[in-house]
């Protein structure tokens, strides 16, 4: 997984390897914070990034209780926010989100298709999400985004990943990558990606 490659005088790299996947660059002293262009799904060790997960057509029905229609959804390690989308608009439903002994959303009226909810560093993993929709047709969830900050070491990956002073990132394709020195931006990764990781 180690990649060949060739250090410009200016604080980047130009990767030789082309070959799609993850791949690994060890950090040099000169460029501590190299990172991949934005769009790749990348992580350094040791520090926190951010996980994109986006689950599409669902068409996921919930269970009925009486004039309510409850969600329960697991939302992995590290969850700050979630943002779910229905298929028909709510109509003025009210929503209620908790989870275990926390209210995160209580009777909050949504017109619209989307609902979204954040929490900050709280420990949430599972919400239950009830729609009071009453004589409404009852909802049909079609999409969950949920955001997560985690470290790698709580992800449980594969030991290659848990390299030190190291930089990960997916390559889509056989382009060449430019990898630089930029500190200052999020490092972000698919969910998708890191199930290729597994």
């Amino acid at each position: 997984m180690m990649l060949a490659m060739l250090l410009a005088a200016a604080p980047c790299i130009e990767v030789t390897d082309r070959v799609p996947g993850w791949k690994q660059v060890p950090l040099p002293a000169e460029a501590p914070y190299l990172a991949a262009p934005p769009s790749f799904s990348q992580f350094r060790s040791g520090e926190r990034f951010t996980i994109i997960d986006e689950q599409v057509g669902l068409y996921r029905t919930g269970s009925a209780n009486g004039g309510s229609t409850d969600f329960e959804l697991p939302l992995g390690t590290g969850a700050q926010s979630v943002t779910l989308v229905f298929r028909e608009p709510l109509r003025g439903a009210k929503v209620d989100v908790t989870s275990w002994d926390m209210t995160l959303v209580h009777e909050k009226r949504i017109a619209g298709t989307q609902l979204s909810f954040e929490w900050g560093t709280r420990d949430v993993s599972r919400v239950w999400v009830r729609v009071h929709q009453h004589l409404r047709e009852p909802p049909v969830l079609m999409e969950v985004r949920v955001v997560r900050s985690v470290l790698p070491q709580q992800l449980g990956l594969p030991a290659p990943f848990n390299a030190v002073d190291s930089l990960f990132y997916f390559q889509p394709d056989a382009a060449p990558v430019r990898l630089c020195e930029a500190g200052a931006q999020p490092l972000t990764v698919r969910a998708e990606k890191l199930l290729l990781a597994k």
